[in-house]
C-alpha cells in the first residue's frame, strides 16, 4: 500500500491544536475538521511537544539549485541524454555515489527510455502518404 504524502506542521499550528485542545476545551475530530488537518496527526500533536522534533535521517547531500542545474545540464542536448548519470555529475563538478545521482533523476521525474527508429520509407510509403496529404487538406473545414 502506498503512503500518502504527508507534511510537517509548523510551530503555530501544533500552538493553535494545543491551545484548542487544552484551553478551548475542543476534541480532536472538531480541531481536524477546524483546521483541515488530518484527525491522527491531530492526536499524534496533542500526547507531543509544543515544539516540533528534528527530523530523522540524515542531510541531502545535494540540495535543490543543484538538482536543477543538474537536470538541466543533462536536458541541454541529444548527445547529454544518452550520457552515463555518473559522467553528467562529473562534469558539472559533483561528487557523489551514482545510486544517488540516480535518485536525483528519478526524485526530479527524468526518466530515461530507449528510443525507436524510425521506419524506412520506400517508394510505395511515399506515395501513399503524399496521397493522404493531398486528400486531407481538400477535405472540408467543417470536419
Amino acid at each position: 500500500m502506498a503512503k500518502t504524502p504527508h507534511r510537517r506542521l509548523t510551530r503555530d499550528e501544533r500552538v493553535r491544536i494545543h491551545t484548542l485542545y487544552y484551553q478551548a476545551g475542543w476534541q480532536c475530530p472538531d480541531i481536524a475538521r477546524f483546521l483541515g488537518i488530518n484527525y491522527r496527526t491531530v492526536a499524534r500533536c496533542i500526547k507531543g511537544s509544543v515544539t516540533p522534533h528534528r527530523p530523522r535521517g540524515s542531510k541531502g547531500l545535494l540540495d535543490t539549485p543543484t538538482k536543477s542545474r543538474l537536470i538541466a545540464y543533462a536536458t541541454a542536448s541529444g548527445e547529454q541524454r544518452i550520457k552515463p548519470y555518473a559522467q553528467l555529475a562529473a562534469e558539472l563538478g559533483i561528487h557523489a555515489d551514482p545510486r544517488t545521482i540516480r535518485r536525483v533523476f528519478k526524485s526530479e521525474r527524468y526518466y530515461r527510455r530507449v528510443a525507436t527508429e524510425k521506419p524506412w520509407l520506400g517508394e510505395i510509403h511515399k506515395q501513399k502518404r503524399l496521397f493522404w496529404s493531398n486528400l486531407a487538406v481538400t477535405w472540408p473545414s467543417l470536419i
